[in-house]
């Protein structure tokens, strides 16, 4: 079932359908964070530009995927073709320290 089917899908009339499609609905939006995540640390983006751009707390942020990677293999953006899931371009480029007023000093 694609996302969008998912989406759909949670809006059924059927509560045991709906509830099973928001937990799945879910699950995919932690894989994509993760995802998502690992591309920014690979770019170099510290705990706080991460937090900033999840709306959480760079300590929250840190606790969920600080310790998060067991294999030891990174994900790259070469080896997703230098595309985010979207489609658009990954340049590698760190977002501004001064983004929503916050700074990334001593992080």
């Amino acid at each position: 079932m694609t996302p969008i089917d998912l989406a759909a899908t949670a809006g059924s009339s059927d509560p045991a359908v709906g509830l099973r499609a928001v937990a799945s609905l879910r699950r995919l939006v932690e894989q994509l964070e993760s995802l998502h995540v690992d591309r920014a640390r690979d770019l170099g983006w510290s705990w706080s530009q991460i937090a900033v751009e999840l709306g959480v707390s760079k300590q929250a942020v840190h606790q969920k995927h600080g310790g998060q990677r067991l294999s030891g293999e990174k994900l790259s953006v070469e080896k997703h073709g230098g595309q985010g899931l979207s489609g658009e371009k990954l340049s590698g480029e760190k977002p501004s320290g001064d983004r929503a007023g916050t700074s990334t000093k001593g992080v």
